[in-house]
């Protein structure tokens, strides 16, 4: 499996326009078979601060995903209210507890 975080900073204003986009993409994301986990996250210190959680069952999930019609419109939707070039991190599951 492979996890993925993005943490992604909106303009200062932009925080509830950008938390729209970003919770309108994780619907269209739930359809995706190889897309294990998609968890949309916000900073408890800075409401600026968003943070998606991703694991996907392998590569090619993760690389379906990026290449998704709603995906490519979501990036381009969203690059008016983010600040800054998110910030992505790629791990190899090690273990896990299942609840």
């Amino acid at each position: 499996m492979i996890t993925l975080t993005a943490k992604i900073v909106a303009k200062k204003g932009s925080e509830g326009d950008l938390e729209t986009a970003l919770t309108a993409l994780v619907k269209k994301v739930n359809a995706e078979k190889g897309t294990l986990e998609y968890v949309l996250n916000k900073s408890l210190k800075d409401p600026c601060v968003f943070m998606v959680f991703e694991i996907y069952k392998d590569k090619a999930a993760l690389d379906y995903h990026g290449s998704t019609d709603y995906f490519k419109e979501n990036m381009k939707a969203t690059a008016a209210f983010v600040a800054e070039k998110p910030q992505i991190e790629m791990y190899q599951e090690i273990t896990r507890i299942d609840r």
